[in-house]
């Protein structure tokens, strides 16, 4: 990203946040316990991503039971 755009908004962050994410859920070197926590992480942070570009209210994500 360049330099001269001025300082990250929230919304970068949380893109970056989302494609960081999405870079450990292909990585081969994870866990099913952590391949499960990064998926609702994704999810909750693509919900938060899309209230705040002013889409649908976040929806709750569904845990199942432990």
């Amino acid at each position: 990203m360049p330099m001269d755009l001025g300082p990250r908004t929230k919304e970068d962050r949380l893109r970056i946040k989302i494609q960081n994410i999405r870079r450990r859920l292909v990585s081969s070197a994870i866990s099913e316990d952590e391949r499960q926590r990064a998926k609702r992480r994704l999810e909750t942070t693509e919900a938060e991503l899309g209230a705040l570009q002013g889409r649908r209210r976040p929806r709750t994500p569904i845990h199942e039971p432990a």
